[in-house]
């Protein structure tokens, strides 16, 4: 009974088994033609913990900066004192002027962060953003954490 079995189970290897190389073979080639690069996977997306939201993020490869729209799902308007990436490159940006880091209840703004990336880079980067509710005394900032992916391009 165990020759029949172990006959049936290499006539199906030979029958089949050429099915095995040229799927091994049309992976070989499409990693060899740069299909299977996970670079060329990365999207853009921008990750932010509640009750802010991070909702877009923009690269820009002739200045290096990033752009990010922040929404604020508080039923307070908040002020963004400070807002930074950390990673490989770190940025950081201090918003000293109140009419540039105000955000209104459910209310978004960008925001411009002067980096150097270098153009056709892949960037994951932890971001962090320092902000204080409306009316809160003087010195009581949260921060709200999270990361930012995407091709400088």
């Amino acid at each position: 009974m165990k020759s029949k079995i172990a006959q049936a189970s290499l006539e199906f290897l030979m029958t089949y088994g050429w099915v095995i190389f040229v799927v091994l073979g049309i992976i070989a080639a499409f990693s060899f033609i740069g299909v299977l690069k996970p670079e060329t996977f990365v999207t853009e997306r921008c990750l932010l913990a509640p009750p802010l939201f991070c909702e877009d993020t923009h690269f820009n490869a002739l200045t290096g900066d990033v752009t990010l729209r922040v929404r604020n799902s508080l039923r307070e308007g908040i002020n963004v004192n400070e807002l930074g990436l950390s990673g490989e490159e770190s940025c950081y940006i201090l918003l000293p002027n109140p009419d540039e880091r105000n955000i209104v209840s459910d209310g978004q703004r960008d925001f411009v962060l002067d980096c150097d990336f270098d153009p056709n880079t892949n960037v994951k980067s932890a971001l962090e953003l320092h902000y204080a509710e409306d009316g809160a005394p003087e010195g009581l900032d949260k921060v709200s954490r999270g990361e930012v992916f995407g091709k400088v391009s």
